[in-house]
């Protein structure tokens, strides 16, 4: 029973080694889901597995004003389809607390905070100087703005049209 155990043990422990060997990054979401994404630095793309469309990376912080008034914009353009947006929660504290301040903000789109996950996202859009800060990336992966602050929805759909 034991051999029996430590092989399904190797054996699991060897298929997560081989499925982060493709490029594939996961992270845990605070909604208990996962995503993987995969960044190819010579082309500056960025792609968020089983996502065709433009998506948005909305960086916030637990203690930011700005970034919970951002939030229902961003509710909105993910439940319209317009745009996946996906959060990076800069000053995670945990799952079960990150969810908590993910329910206080009333996110309803998928929000990583895993340090490795944060630094991540962080060094692939250069740096975060202060929060909210939402950068677009159009279908291909492209980022095409940074908005740095608190911006209307019309901002937004702007950009997301201009893609089209």
């Amino acid at each position: 029973m034991i051999k029996f155990l430590n092989l399904k043990v190797t054996a699991a422990v060897l298929a997560l080694l081989l499925a982060g060997c493709d490029g594939w990054k996961h992270h845990l979401s605070s909604d208990g889901t996962s995503l993987a994404s995969k960044f190819d630095p010579s082309e500056r793309t960025l792609k968020i597995e089983g996502n065709d469309k433009p998506f948005v990376l909305f960086f916030y912080t637990s203690g930011c004003g700005a970034c919970k008034a951002q939030v229902p914009a961003l509710n909105e353009l993910q439940a319209n389809g317009d745009a996946l947006i996906i959060g990076i929660l800069g000053d995670g504290k945990g799952l079960e607390a990150d969810a908590a301040i993910a329910r206080e903000k009333g996110i309803k789109f998928p929000s990583v905070s895993g340090a490795n996950s944060v630094k991540y996202f962080e060094t692939i859009v250069g740096g975060i100087f202060g929060t909210p800060t939402s950068v677009i990336y159009d279908k291909n992966g492209k980022a095409v703005k940074k908005l740095i602050g608190l911006y209307p929805k019309s901002a937004f759909e702007t950009q997301l049209k201009l893609m089209n």
